[in-house]
């Protein structure tokens, strides 16, 4: 997460592409892009069987959430210390979210 009225700084996004060519060839990388802007997002619900479309996210904050990386880690301390390698936990925050398997 971070907060959106702040541009990131070139290096951080160039850094991004860093981790993500190092997650590569560890061969934990699966996938992950960068999110468009905040004023982009859209909530759907469905209530009664009627969509309801709302701008804007789900959630009020001042941090957003900028992209995401999908990494596949042997255990939590795998994915923490890639976490921690992100560059955006130097100007943000980065959230760890197992993938639920169905």
């Amino acid at each position: 997460y971070r907060d959106e009225s702040v541009q990131l700084p070139f290096d951080i996004v160039q850094e991004q592409g860093a981790f993500s060519d190092d997650a590569r060839e560890q061969g934990a990388y699966i996938s992950g892009d960068g999110l468009d802007a905040i004023a982009t997002a859209m909530t759907v619900r469905v209530r009664d069987d009627k969509v309801l479309v709302t701008d804007g996210p789900f959630v009020e904050s001042k941090e957003v959430l900028g992209g995401f990386h999908i990494l596949e880690c042997d255990d939590i301390d795998a994915a923490i210390e890639y976490a921690a390698k992100n560059p955006t936990s130097k100007v943000g925050a980065v959230e760890i979210r197992p993938i639920m398997e169905l």
